[in-house]
């Protein structure tokens, strides 16, 4: 029953940020629907606030028009269909990964480090910008702590107040 509805949430979510019939679930900023689960607090001033900062950071100017932007502390399962309608579950293991894009389903899914309720304190600088079309490769992938940073002390959230910057391992 859980499993299900988990699973109904998961579809709303990405039908709202593909531009399906269900509206976001979350809040929308730069185009994009933003939401949080497992306790991790996405509003709109903050996911505004962190959509900005990268979009200057990546030179963009174009908004990420249907794409879905999630944060979760624990590993993340997407379920969609392929083109044959059979179900597809994408899992994340948020011991190896803490985010990932997939250009194709328009989506952005991000674990927070230390499962904190912290967004900005994620790879969510690095996946916006696979969104936008940087490729790995690109050195500036790996250089986000300062925009993590900038959108820590910008947004003053009690959740990330006292929060190291830094490689999370």
């Amino acid at each position: 029953m859980f499993r299900n509805a988990l699973i109904a949430s998961f579809s709303a979510a990405f039908l709202a940020g593909c531009g399906g019939a269900v509206p976001c679930a979350g809040v929308e900023a730069g185009g994009a629907c933003w939401l949080g689960r497992d306790g991790v607090t996405v509003s709109q001033a903050r996911a505004s606030l962190v959509y900005e900062i990268a979009r200057k950071f990546w030179g963009q100017k174009d908004a990420l028009e249907g794409w879905t932007v999630e944060f979760g502390s624990e590993p993340v399962v997407h379920v969609d269909q392929d083109a044959s309608g059979a179900s597809v579950s994408h899992v994340v293991d948020g011991l190896h990964y803490f985010g990932w894009a997939c250009p194709q389903h328009r989506l952005i899914i991000v674990q927070p480090f230390a499962a904190a309720d912290c967004m900005e304190r994620s790879v969510v600088f690095h996946e916006l910008g696979h969104a936008w079309g940087i490729k790995e490769g690109d050195p500036r992938l790996y250089g986000e702590y300062f925009l993590m940073r900038e959108a820590m002390d910008a947004t003053g959230w009690h959740g990330c107040q006292g929060l190291p910057i830094g490689d999370p391992e």
